[in-house]
């Protein structure tokens, strides 16, 4: 009991089971071929390795056995353990069975969202939310969590779901692939026509975002919705969205006057991304703080 006590508070201890089933005419028996049965045993627990990591970091501690077959379909009971210290980047991880079930579900939401295929972009979503916003190559657009992210951008967890996923939904006898936690009471599905998602793909990590406080001078401002102001930092002229709607009333309303070569003080948002093997950056100017006149520079720098 004094051990408890002196437990850290990043210390934890995670216990489920969870059920990989195979349902289809192949399996009504309860049988399948072992070396099949082999491969994906070793696969899924692959796959757990990554979501515990990815949802606990490095330092905790995780525990599979195989603990039974059984059903009308073909059944493999997991001993899910995890124990051991928390130290991963995101401030919410999973400490229930659900959660743990929730993350593995919106990891294969993301899988079917890309369809086998490398994003067409990824960026933060911004603010607190610590959402990265998934892109497809049919424009569609998926927030996840930083860790559902990092589970399918992980080439080790791309070739567990291919091989327990994947694989066996191209058989002709596997209809569908489900992943049941017992204390949760809740379940992910993948049905056939979606198997042909779960292979590793080529995702990268879109980088971190920034917010500074800057000066920047208006070069050509732009009024339409959806329309990039064109600035200047004084060494480089660049395009930014205007975010801040309270300024943009102001001035519909008359309040704000302003011209080519007045400056704004503001708080600027920098997201950067990879994709594709390219670089891009997207500002906002997601505050006006301050703007002075063409005429008042002078004055500003003499001040």
């Amino acid at each position: 009991m004094a051990n408890d006590n002196n437990r850290d508070a990043n210390d934890m201890v995670l216990e489920d089971h969870l059920i990989l089933e195979y349902h289809g005419p192949d399996v009504e028996g309860g049988s399948m071929e072992a070396r099949k049965v082999a491969a994906q045993i070793v696969a899924f627990s692959d796959f757990l390795d990554v979501v515990s990591e990815s949802a606990y970091g490095e330092r905790a501690q995780l525990r599979t056995e195989v603990q039974g077959f059984r059903g009308e379909s073909f059944d493999i009971d997991f001993a899910y353990h995890v124990a051991g210290h928390v130290a991963t980047l995101w401030s919410v991880v999973p400490t229930s069975p659900k959660e743990v079930i929730d993350l593995i579900k919106n990891a294969f939401a993301l899988w079917r969202h890309l369809g086998a295929e490398p994003p067409k972009s990824t960026n933060h979503a911004g603010g607190k939310s610590q959402l990265i916003n998934v892109e497809n190559n049919n424009g569609q657009i998926l927030a996840v969590s930083n860790s559902v992210f990092n589970v399918v951008a992980n080439p080790k967890a791309g070739a567990a779901v291919g091989t327990f996923i994947g694989d066996p939904l191209k058989a002709s006898g596997i209809d569908s692939v489900r992943i049941r936690s017992r204390q949760a009471g809740d379940e992910s599905q993948v049905l056939k026509k979606d198997g042909y998602c779960f292979i590793p793909v080529d995702v990268e990590q879109p980088l971190p975002e920034a917010e500074l406080e800057t000066w920047l001078i208006i070069e050509s401002p732009n009024f339409k919705e959806g329309n990039k102001w064109r600035v200047s930092d004084g060494q480089s002229s660049f395009g930014v969205s205007m975010g801040d709607d309270e300024f943009l009333q102001e001035i519909d309303e008359g309040a704000k006057r302003f011209g080519k070569g007045d400056m704004l003080r503001v708080r600027l948002l920098i997201q950067q991304s990879s994709a594709l093997g390219k670089l891009s950056a997207e500002r906002t100017i997601v505050k006006v703080l301050e703007h002075k006149r063409g005429a008042e520079q002078s004055r500003m720098f003499e001040d």
